[in-house]
């Protein structure tokens, strides 16, 4: 075979590469977290959106994949459409550690516990 024969996809992956690109985003979404084994309920939780809206969107997706299953088409969707990095949102009300006061606030405590328990008796007297 040759390196363009090799390199090239069949077009059966053409195909489903195709259909991916024809998913919406809030489609490619569920099924993402559908890959992650997570229920209607938890993507409704985690998209804001209603349980209702979940299942519709992966049941359309169903229909525009060509499977049955939702396993099935979030599989297809991760193989088929690269690399996805979901946001990880921080709350605006969470001030961001500084320095290494925190660190040395949280040894502290644990000396204290030790102390408090009778575990470094010895070395405080």
């Amino acid at each position: 075979m040759s390196d363009a024969e090799q390199g090239a996809a069949s077009p059966a992956e053409d195909d489903m590469t195709a259909r991916v690109g024809r998913l919406s985003a809030g489609q490619l979404d569920c099924l993402r977290l559908v890959n992650e084994h997570l229920s209607s309920k938890e993507i409704a939780a985690e998209l804001s959106i209603s349980p209702h809206t979940v299942d519709q969107r992966i049941r359309q997706s169903l229909q525009i994949l060509g499977v049955e299953r939702r396993a099935q088409a979030a599989r297809i969707v991760s193989q088929h459409s690269g690399t996805y990095q979901r946001l990880i949102h921080q709350s605006p009300h969470i001030e961001p550690a500084t320095g290494s006061d925190h660190c040395d606030g949280a040894v502290r405590l644990q000396i204290r516990t030790l102390i408090a328990q009778g575990g470094l008796a010895e070395l405080v007297s």
